[in-house]
Parts: C-alpha cells; structure tokens; sequence
C-alpha cells in the first residue's frame, strides 16, 4: 500500500513512483481506495488521475 495525499489549492499535478512491478501478461485491474480525507478539501473527498505511466525494463 502506499499512502499519499497531494491536496493543494487550484489544479496542480505531481509524479507519484508506484515501485517495480513484473506483471504476466493478461489484464489488470488498478483499485484505488480512500483511506479518509485532507481537513481542507472541500466538499471533502476529491480524486484525480490523469494517467498512469508503465515504463518496460
């Protein structure tokens, strides 16, 4: 698991690593679970993904 919480004022956008991962081929589901809230998010759960970036090795 990995905790983050990247609230800011306005729209702003940040890199987050997520580690090495060896995936089989096939398909993959990506779950993202809200763990609580940041005090100064109005109306109080927010969520944005603008993508997700696999780099082969």
């Amino acid at each position: 698991d990995i905790d983050v919480d990247f609230f800011g004022n306005g729209v702003t956008w940040k890199m987050q690593s997520l580690g090495a991962l060896t995936l089989p081929a096939g398909n993959f589901i990506i779950e993202i679970t809200s763990k609580g809230k940041n005090k100064d998010a109005v109306p109080g759960h927010m969520f944005g993904l603008d993508y997700i970036l696999l780099v082969p090795k």
